[in-house]
């Protein structure tokens, strides 16, 4: 077989590869290892604490009332919440209820979950499936429940990859059976 064709077969072998070949996402995870103090806004990678209330930040973890989550930047993708951690601050006493409500990207409905806190000290992590392709999210303590927070697990949202039409797959088939007759021509002749 012909060298001059041999490059151009592997160069379109390799932009085929590359093109049906899926993208890795990393997860960003908000952990306020450096935050101290009181803020209004804190964000890593596109995402983070876009406001709250009485937020602030000690030994890496932030005491707050209420918080709103979301994208920092306006070209964040939306993303998945895999998991956060949460836990009572106030007043050494322990238990209680955050609230969590979530909308989606391009809709204007808020879903909403309460998250029991157990009536152990520290902090509990909340896992989450399902909580795909949100634009924000707000916690909010029941009855003025001061809680901490840390550890916020999201992935910018991966859209599925786009699959070429049968048409289109057809022509490129076409194209290198004519390539192929050709390369078989040249050698006869």
């Amino acid at each position: 077989m012909n060298v001059r064709l041999l490059k151009p077969l592997a160069g379109l072998a390799l932009a085929l590869a590359a093109g049906f070949a899926q993208a890795t996402v990393t997860p960003t995870v908000i952990d306020f290892n450096s935050a101290h103090g009181s803020f209004v806004a804190y964000g890593e990678d596109g995402y983070g604490l876009v406001s709250g209330t009485g937020m602030t930040a000690t030994s890496g973890t932030l005491t707050t009332y209420s918080v709103l989550f979301g994208k920092t930047t306006p070209l964040a993708a939306p993303f998945d919440l895999l998991s956060l951690d949460l836990g009572n601050k106030g007043n050494g006493s322990s238990g209680g209820s955050v609230e969590l409500y979530w909308t989606l990207e391009g809709s204007a409905h808020v879903y909403s979950e309460k998250l029991k806190l157990d009536t152990l000290k520290g902090l509990q992590t909340f896992s989450f499936t399902g909580m795909d392709d949100l634009s924000s999210f707000t916690l909010v303590g029941n009855s003025f429940l001061t809680f901490q927070l840390d550890n916020i697990d999201v992935t910018p949202f991966e859209r599925a990859a786009a699959v070429p039409e049968a048409g289109s797959t057809a022509m490129l088939l076409a194209g290198l059976g004519l390539l192929g007759t050709m390369a078989r021509r040249r050698r006869q002749a």
